[in-house]
C-alpha cells in the first residue's frame, strides 16, 4: 500500500538493474513541480540526452525513470542535480546490458513478453484504466511491448548466464546472522483485509463525496456484520487484494502508508474501522490477526539471508559485468546535466 497495485506503468517495468535505489531518502517532502506552460516548455521528449553504439536515451525515457524515483505517497521529491547525473549515468549502463542480453534472448521470448503484459494489464480494474494510464506516461501499447522486451530479456539474461556462478554457502549466511543480531528482529505485525474506494489526484469535490458516502454505507454494513470478504470482492477498488476478499496478509507498520497503518493497528481482533482516507482513497479495514515482536532464530531467517546474500552478490557480479562492457561500448553524454 505504500504504492498502489496499479501505480504507473514505468514503476510497474522498472528495469532489472537497481537503478532506482537511491531516491530521496532523507529528502525533504515537496509538492510535484508545476508542469511547463506554453512559455516555458521544457525540451522535447525526443531529445536524445546520451548513446551507447549509436542508440538514444531520450529525454522521454529519463522523465519516465525519474518519475519513478520521485514518486513517494506524498507527492513527488525533486532530485538533486547530483542525482539526475546519476541516474542518467545508470540509464547508460542499463542500455549497455540490454544490448549484451539482446544478444541471447530466451527461447521463449515472446511468450514471456506476453505474459508479463498479461499480468501487468491484469493490476488495473479494466481496460479504459489501462489504456488511461499509458496516454498519462506518453507510452502506446508497442512501446510498452518494447519495455517489457526489454526487461525480458536483461532478466533472462542476468539469471541464465549470470546467476548460476553465484554461490553463498550456509557457513557464510551463519556470519551474517551473528553480525546482524540487531536486524534480526521482526517488528509487530498485524493480518487485515480492506476495501478501497478510490479518489484520484485532483478528483471533483462531488465525486470524493460519492465514494466517501458509499464507503461510510460499506463501513456500517461491515460492523454490523455483514460478510467482510463478499463486500469486498464486490465493492473494493484494489485488484491486488479484491479477489481474495480483501486480504492484505500480514505486515509492518512501515509497509502501509501512515493514516492505513496507524488505523490497522489501533484494531482489536475482528474490529471494522471507521472510514479511513488515504493518498489512494477511502478504505475500510478489518483486523484479522495480529503477531507480536521477537527476534528470528537463524533458522528462521537462513532462507532469507542466503538470498539477499545471493542477490547482493549478483548485483555486484551485473555491476562488475557492466563496467567491462563499458570500457568497449562506444557511449557519448550529450547533456551532461539533465
Amino acid at each position: 500500500m505504500k504504492n498502489a497495485p496499479w501505480f504507473a506503468l514505468s514503476l510497474a517495468l522498472a528495469a532489472a538493474l537497481p537503478i532506482v535505489s537511491f531516491a530521496a531518502a532523507g529528502q525533504p517532502s515537496a509538492q510535484p513541480a508545476s508542469k511547463p506552460t506554453a512559455k516555458t516548455a521544457g525540451p522535447k521528449p525526443d531529445q536524445t540526452l546520451a548513446t551507447v553504439n549509436g542508440t538514444s536515451i531520450t529525454r522521454a525515457e529519463f522523465d519516465r525513470a525519474l518519475t519513478v524515483v520521485q514518486q513517494g505517497p506524498q507527492g513527488a521529491t525533486p532530485l538533486p542535480p547530483e542525482l539526475r547525473t546519476k541516474l542518467l549515468d545508470q540509464l547508460v549502463n542499463q542500455e549497455i546490458l540490454y544490448q549484451e542480453a539482446a544478444k541471447h534472448p530466451p527461447k521463449d521470448f515472446d511468450k514471456q513478453i506476453d505474459a508479463q503484459l498479461q499480468a501487468l494489464k491484469a493490476r488495473f480494474p479494466n481496460p479504459e484504466a489501462f489504456q488511461k494510464e499509458l496516454v498519462s506516461n506518453g507510452l502506446t501499447e508497442k512501446s510498452l511491448r518494447q519495455m517489457a522486451g526489454r526487461q525480458v530479456a536483461v532478466q533472462s539474461y542476468v539469471a541464465t548466464r549470470m546467476a548460476p556462478s553465484v554461490k553463498v554457502t550456509d557457513a557464510e549466511a551463519r556470519t551474517f546472522y551473528d553480525a546482524n543480531r540487531d536486524k534480526m528482529k521482526v517488528p509487530e505485525q498485524v493480518k487485515a483485509s480492506h476495501i478501497l474506494l478510490l479518489v484520484p489526484q485532483g478528483a471533483k469535490p462531488e465525486d470524493k463525496q460519492k465514494a466517501l458516502a458509499k464507503a461510510k454505507d460499506l463501513q456500517k454494513r461491515a460492523s454490523k456484520g455483514e460478510d467482510f470478504a463478499k463486500l469486498a470482492k464486490e465493492n473494493s477498488q484494489d485488484p491486488g487484494s479484491r479477489d481474495a476478499g480483501g486480504d492484505l496478509g500480514f505486515f509492518s507498520r512501515d509497509r502501509m502508508v501512515e493514516p492505513f497503518a496507524n488505523a490497522a493497528f489501533a484494531l482489536k481482533m475482528g474490529q471494522v474501522s471507521d472510514v479511513v482516507e488515504s493518498p489512494f482513497g477511502y478504505h475500510v479495514i478489518k483486523l484479522t490477526d495480529r503477531k507480536a515482536a521477537k527476534e528470528q532464530t537463524f533458522a528462521e531467517a537462513k532462507e532469507k539471508i542466503l538470498a539477499f546474500l545471493k542477490n547482493r552478490a549478483l548485483s555486484e557480479a551485473v555491476a562488475k559485468k557492466v563496467e567491462g562492457l563499458r570500457k568497449s561500448s562506444k557511449v557519448k553524454v550529450l547533456i551532461a546535466n539533465p
